[in-house]
């Protein structure tokens, strides 16, 4: 879609017969002023990929940038279970990285630095070695060091005060370990469930708002805006009675 009509201005498809889906997401990894396009395959039969594209304005069409990426390719183990995928600059050099999460028991982020200078991050179980569900992701710039940070939502229904853990981004690929990171608890949903979430600035202060919502509902739709780089005050805060499945992620 065009951003400023909303007119369709290209598509592509990947040439497989994989019919679980996509998930997509963007980033600018070589910092020329134009988002490539991120695609993650969904649950299937086929190895979980991620493939990078980009449009090209002059011809027009959408083409590969780089070959596709699966775990496997980095692990030596596939995954089945789907990724996602976000764009964002965690090496503040101008360039946005992949922030890829492989769904299944290991839960592996990885984060893809294009440039080629750090390569591939690889870290499994972030939120710790008994957890086996899934991941929600958002990338976002919390402290507005030019140096983006790692959102990871819990997805399974352990409790009704389901975790998002914020990681610094730069950290994850400089350190050996896992950094210990920040860990909130946005939503008081009243029932067992897991959250999306998701980073973006939505009030123009330059810094991005922690976008929340429940996984399951519990006979309402609840869904918050919370203001960096805290995240405690809300900036938009909704509750309302329905019957409406609660949806995929947000951001």
């Amino acid at each position: 879609m065009g951003r400023k009509t909303g007119a369709f201005i290209g598509g592509f498809a990947l040439g497989t017969n994989f019919k679980g889906g996509l998930r997509v997401g963007a980033g600018d990894i070589d910092n020329d002023g134009q988002d490539e396009i991120f695609a993650c395959f969904g649950p299937g039969d086929q190895p979980s990929r991620m493939d990078v594209f980009r449009y090209n304005v002059g011809v027009p069409n959408i083409g590969y940038v780089k070959s596709s990426t699966t775990l496997g390719q980095i692990t030596g183990t596939n995954m089945y279970s789907g990724c996602r995928v976000v764009g964002g600059d965690v090496t503040g050099d101008g360039k946005d990285e992949s922030v890829i999460v492989f769904d299944g028991a290991n839960s592996t982020l990885v984060i893809q630095d294009h440039t080629g200078k750090t390569g591939w991050k690889v870290r499994k179980k972030p939120f710790g070695s008994t957890y086996t569900g899934f991941l929600s992701l958002g990338v976002g710039d919390r402290n507005g060091d030019g140096k983006a940070e790692v959102f990871l939502g819990r997805l399974s229904s352990d409790d009704k005060l389901p975790p998002v853990k914020i990681f610094d981004g730069q950290a994850i690929i400089t350190e050996y370990y896992l950094p210990t990171p920040t860990t909130m608890y946005p939503l008081n949903t009243g029932g067992y469930t897991g959250v999306w979430v998701g980073a973006r600035d939505i009030n123009g202060d330059g810094r991005p708002e922690m976008l929340v919502k429940p996984r399951s509902t519990y006979g309402t739709s609840s869904y918050k805006a919370l203001m960096g780089p805290d995240f405690i005050v809300p900036w938009l805060n909704r509750t309302e009675p329905s019957n409406v499945p609660a949806g995929g992620p947000i951001g």
